[in-house]
């Protein structure tokens, strides 16, 4: 199947369970619709293979421009400190830890395997933050920082991947490339 052709579908799949979320009047989940009808798909025989370059560059950018449209300018750049420190510093952190942790719990795989999986195990989830907060009075500083946070998290968690998957598959890794990718994705 041609790459559009994926991406057609794709949009197809998404609006029917748009119009099936409308019609439970939100009493399902959409995303337990959509899985249910990714499984229907499955078993009806539909493959739907993507590039991770094809991920990046159509279905990233609409989730990240729905939150940098809600995400006010002068309050980003207020807090900006606090952001990058969370958005890069955390993460980065957390897949080192993680990575070791995994590392020391399963000593079979190898270094560079267990970050590949801390860098995709590491940035936090905006989704779930944004409903363990719903409902409560959080300052609005806070919700603006985690706002902010949200919408840097995933590109350095996906540096970070990158980086860990090109040294598990070929042994080598450079800090000065990643740190330069660091900052290009910062900038």
């Amino acid at each position: 199947m041609l790459t559009i052709e994926n991406i057609l579908l794709l949009l197809l799949l998404a609006a029917v369970s748009s119009l099936l979320v409308a019609l439970f009047k939100q009493k399902v989940p959409q995303p337990v619709i959509l899985i249910i009808l990714g499984v229907f798909a499955a078993v009806a025989g539909m493959h739907v293979s993507l590039q991770p370059d094809m991920f990046m560059f159509v279905f990233l950018p609409p989730l990240l421009f729905a939150d940098s449209f809600r995400m006010p300018l002068r309050e980003f750049a207020e807090l900006r400190g606090p952001i990058l420190f969370l958005a890069f510093g955390l993460v980065v952190l957390s897949t080192l830890v993680c990575g070791y942790a995994i590392h020391w719990i399963v000593p079979e795989l190898g270094l560079p395997i267990c970050f590949t999986l801390a860098a995709a195990l590491s940035p936090t989830d905006t989704v779930a933050v944004s409903s363990l907060i719903e409902g409560r009075k959080v300052p609005n500083r806070l919700l603006q920082i985690l706002s902010g946070e949200a919408l840097f998290n995933d590109a350095s968690g996906l540096v970070c991947f990158r980086f860990a998957m090109a040294d598990a598959l070929t042994g080598e890794f450079s800090y000065r490339q990643a740190f330069g990718t660091f900052l290009t994705v910062r900038l």
